[in-house]
């Protein structure tokens, strides 16, 4: 835990460095890699896409707080990833279409995600293997203890969570970049 001045404030407020954070987002990362998501450097990134993502996010956490708490069953927590990575293709079509992106979090929990996109994106989202080890990967290590949750148990799968958008928007983008080249 490290403490710094906030800038420009005046007061002094704590700051800290989660290395349990950096190691679920590093896992996801790893994950990708493996699934051959990341082949082509660095993540395709758009401001409209960042702002689809705090959008869905905000609901997301406001959707676990009316569910009362952090735990999650295997079936839950393997649900969210699906959830988010089906939800990183609509943005991906959002963003390459000029169309609005709906922020709803219906299927978050249960594995019955709807989700609008080109079709022939819908079906290459849903043969990548990459949500299932992505939970699976993220699973074993939380169980495992190898990713503590130093302040709060959702921080660590959050941020798994916003790195598995991320490389879903990516791999959505690819994807549509290639079809309509």
């Amino acid at each position: 835990m490290k403490s710094e001045t906030g800038k420009g404030t005046g007061e002094s407020r704590p700051f800290r460095t989660s290395l349990a954070a950096q190691t679920a987002a590093r896992l996801v990362v790893d994950t990708a890699r493996s699934c051959g998501l990341l082949d082509d450097g660095a993540l395709v990134v758009d401001p409209a896409l960042a702002e689809m993502e705090k959008a869905l996010f905000t609901g997301m956490f406001k959707a676990v707080a009316r569910r009362g708490g952090a735990e999650l069953s295997p079936e839950e927590f393997s649900s969210i990833f699906h959830f988010v990575f089906a939800r990183s293709a609509e943005a991906a079509t959002a963003c390459w279409s000029g169309r609005p992106f709906e922020t709803g979090t219906d299927g978050m929990f249960d594995g019955k995600t709807p989700f609008y996109a080109d079709d022939a994106l819908k079906g290459y989202i849903r043969e990548l293997d990459f949500p299932v080890k992505c939970a699976q990967n993220c699973w074993d290590n939380f169980a495992a203890g190898k990713v503590s949750a130093e302040y709060d148990p959702l921080f660590p799968l959050f941020e798994a969570l916003k790195w598995c958008f991320r490389i879903g928007c990516h791999a959505s983008l690819r994807f549509l970049e290639k079809r309509h080249a």
